[in-house]
């Protein structure tokens, strides 16, 4: 059994080094044992010394994945999907959004590694995990919204479904059916009786009532997406979409004013009086204050000197007294503030992040501030700006690292990688699992970025990446951030999806990915790629068809990891192997996390 869960890692990925086929491997029978992670050592295999497959090894993992489907099977009977995944406790990448109870007992945050997290605002203290009944990329999660009355919890996502969960149990209550359209934002009105949704594109604003949550008031009229949603406590609604638009609702859904910016508008948050509105900008170093109704600019709130990109995320003091503003935003010295300023716009010294790139800024009463990361981070400020309580995924920065520090063997097996304290680097070996030191001995290279036959511009952290001049089939304002280039094609990953191309610029494939691709790799012979993704994760694809052959997941800062197959084989640390497991969904529509171990 032992070396049946190690040989079925190695035996996929170097099948398809070698241009081979293998049988599709299985879970594990029984949660026994697995591979003794090796030591960390120097002394590996020369990189490109492939092994063949065994074939009883492939036979084996026939008859483990048989196994394990019958005793799945008889375990969950109405099972009617699943999904390999891992659970550490903390989200794994992009905290996207936040919302809160009035009372102010607990704060909801929901992130794109498809779980919504439930905290204790007294203490951070997590209260429960959920789990949209959807599988893979279709469960990504990018809002939450939570009633008043804190009774009920609505997420929504990549799929355009939204999931109302009741809080007496955490369970699945509502579901407003798909939309076919990602949504970016949800709110609940301040009393509760309805609901606001803002699409992916042109799929526009909808309100639900919340009784049976029904469509009562859409409008169509937006040319892009919708991120900013706010209610204020007599009703009116704020709208803020990348069309350049900031729009008011009255109560009965009347337009009250439109005003469009040279900025795409991102967050909105009300002021306590209702007089004013705050709105943060994506692509500006720049937020706005906006006088109610009529949308007039009272006055433009800029960074003090330094690099600056974007102040998106927005957030009034609850009593009205400061203003708060932050995104991608970089002091000259490198650390990531908070801006602050007084209700009269006096400059108040900045608050400093553990980590940067807020998605989301929340007022809470007594001056505190609620904040949600990208990186991914979940914190709440006391009024001094230090921490009540933070949490804090910590795994290998690979958002933080230039693509160029990752190296890869000839053949793609073999990644290496700086494991984010200080110049310290590390090497994972795919084909006798491994977590390495590094060392320069072993010959690795960077990925090739550069070709006589493949000449691909704006790749490296820009929009509209292009192959001779003709911009190549990406999402539209997909920032990329990888290239690879083996022989005639290339793999370019990217902050939503990782692509492949022939040499022409014909797309031969597409797939979602967990995380932004950081860096990326091909092999020698075209056939392997890796992906490290700002999640702290490595994934190996099959080049040819972009399916997911093996992933790695680095679990906290010990150097802990586990490796896995989608099928389910997986090895790894103690630690490591504890965090992995299914999302099991069923078909009454929940979904329950089973660990493998």
């Amino acid at each position: 059994m032992q070396r049946s869960f190690g040989a079925a890692l190695g035996a996929i990925v170097m099948s398809v080094v070698l241009g081979g086929t293998v049988a599709c491997a299985g879970r594990p029978s029984e949660p026994a044992k697995s591979v003794a992670p090796s030591p960390l050592s120097v002394a590996v295999p020369p990189p490109g010394a492939a092994e063949a497959p065994r074939p009883d090894e492939v036979l084996a993992a026939k008859d483990l994945a048989r196994q394990f489907e019958q005793r799945l099977q008889a375990r969950f009977p109405d099972l009617s999907g699943k999904f390999v995944s891992i659970e550490m406790g903390m989200h794994l990448t992009d905290v996207m959004d936040a919302d809160v109870d009035a009372a102010e007992t607990f704060a909801v945050t929901a992130s794109t590694d498809r779980t919504a997290r439930v905290w204790s605002l007294r203490d951070g203290k997590q209260l429960a995990v959920l789990r949209v009944p959807q599988l893979g990329i279709a469960a990504e999660l990018n809002t939450v919204a939570v009633a008043p009355a804190g009774d009920r919890v609505a997420l929504a996502g990549y799929d355009g479904g939204v999931y109302v969960f009741d809080t007496s149990n955490w369970h699945l209550s509502a579901q407003i059916p798909l939309l076919r359209k990602t949504v970016h934002t949800l709110r609940y009105s301040r009393d509760g009786k309805r609901l606001a949704l803002g699409g992916h594109g042109r799929g526009g604003l909808k309100i639900y009532e919340t009784s049976h949550y029904q469509l009562i008031f859409e409008d169509g009229d937006f040319d892009a997406d919708i991120y900013g949603l706010a209610f204020d406590a007599a009703g009116v609604l704020a709208v803020t979409s990348w069309d350049h638009s900031v729009r008011l609702y009255s109560p009965q859904h009347r337009l009250l004013a439109k005003k469009v910016f040279p900025n795409r508008p991102y967050r909105v948050a009300f002021d306590p009086a209702r007089k004013r509105l705050l709105v943060g900008f994506s692509d500006g170093a720049i937020a706005r204050v906006l006088k109610v109704p009529s949308l007039d600019t009272e006055r433009e709130l800029e960074p003090p000197a330094g690099s600056s990109s974007s102040l998106g995320a927005v957030a009034f003091a609850t009593d009205g007294s400061e203003i708060f503003a932050s995104g991608r935003y970089n002091q000259a010295d490198g650390r990531k503030p908070i801006l602050r300023w007084k209700a009269d716009f006096t400059p108040l010294e900045p608050w400093f992040l553990p980590q940067n790139t807020p998605e989301c800024l929340r007022g809470i009463s007594g001056g505190k501030l609620l904040l949600t990361a990208q990186d991914p981070l979940v914190a709440l400020f006391e009024p001094s700006g230090s921490l009540v309580w933070s949490a804090l995924n910590r795994v290998p920065a690979f958002g933080k690292q230039p693509a160029a520090h990752f190296h890869a063997s000839r053949d793609a097996s073999l990644v290496e990688f700086d494991w984010g304290r200080g110049s310290e680097r590390a090497a994972f070996d795919i084909r006798h699992p491994a977590l390495l030191e590094a060392d320069p001995r072993r010959g690795l290279t960077p990925a090739t970025t550069q070709s006589s036959r493949i000449d691909v511009q704006r790749w490296e952290n820009q929009l509209d990446p292009t192959l001779a001049g003709q911009r190549l089939d990406v999402q539209r304002f997909e920032v990329c951030r990888s290239l690879a280039i083996s022989g005639q094609s290339f793999l370019l990953g990217c902050e939503w999806d990782a692509y492949a191309f022939d040499e022409s610029g014909q797309r031969l494939w597409k797939r979602g990915t967990d995380g932004s691709a950081r860096g990326a790799f091909l092999s020698e012979n075209g056939q392997l790629g890796v992906l490290a993704l700002d999640d702290g994760s490595l994934r190996w694809l099959n080049a040819a068809t972009g399916d997911e052959l093996v992933n790695v997941a680095f679990v906290g800062s010990e150097r802990d990891w586990v490796a896995w197959t989608p099928e389910g084989f997986y090895v790894g640390t103690p630690r490591g192997e504890h965090a992995v497991g299914l999302s099991v969904l069923r078909s009454a529509g929940s979904v329950e996390f089973v660990p493998l171990e």
